[in-house]
């Protein structure tokens, strides 16, 4: 009887430490954590959004990490053009500089990134990131008037 307890004992251990360590794609998750759409998203649907993603444990990520970053980048840059809240463009700003480091060729962020940027004031890496954009995002995919448009917002 004994030896079956310590058995089960063993189990139960190697199980509660070995499933947590398990890491997953992110997009099997991300349905239930995002509201996102290309839709007009409001305040109340980014913050609860926001607070989701911000509390979901990225040491479960092992795949399209860079996803993650950008969606609460996204949410950030959102409530910024809603609430003119300078904090949650400069939170943008770092999350999109996170997704980034994991695909420093994703021609979305760096367009949301630059634009971030050019908002901010920072001129010169808002410039960087565009020019990046230019050089990696499908040419029918530019738009040269929303470029132009974008990069007129810093003037020095």
């Amino acid at each position: 009887m004994e030896m079956n307890k310590l058995k089960l004992l063993i189990a139960l251990l190697f199980f509660s430490v070995a499933l947590p360590a398990q890491k997953h794609n992110y997009l099997s998750y991300r349905g239930s954590l995002t509201n996102l759409t290309c839709e007009y998203v409001d305040s109340l649907t980014l913050i609860q959004t926001l607070e989701r993603l911000e509390n979901f444990d990225t040491a479960r990520i092992s795949k399209n990490i860079h996803l993650y970053y950008k969606d609460l980048g996204w949410c950030n840059y959102m409530l910024f053009l809603r609430l003119k809240d300078y904090k949650y463009l400069s939170k943008a700003i770092e999350l999109y500089d996170k997704a980034l480091f994991h695909k420093p060729r994703y021609a979305l962020v760096l367009w949301d990134n630059s634009l971030c940027n050019l908002l901010a004031g920072n001129c010169v890496r808002g410039r960087q990131l565009m020019n990046d954009y230019i050089k990696v995002a499908r040419k029918k995919d530019q738009d040269k008037a929303q470029i132009d448009l974008a990069l007129g917002l810093c003037k020095d």
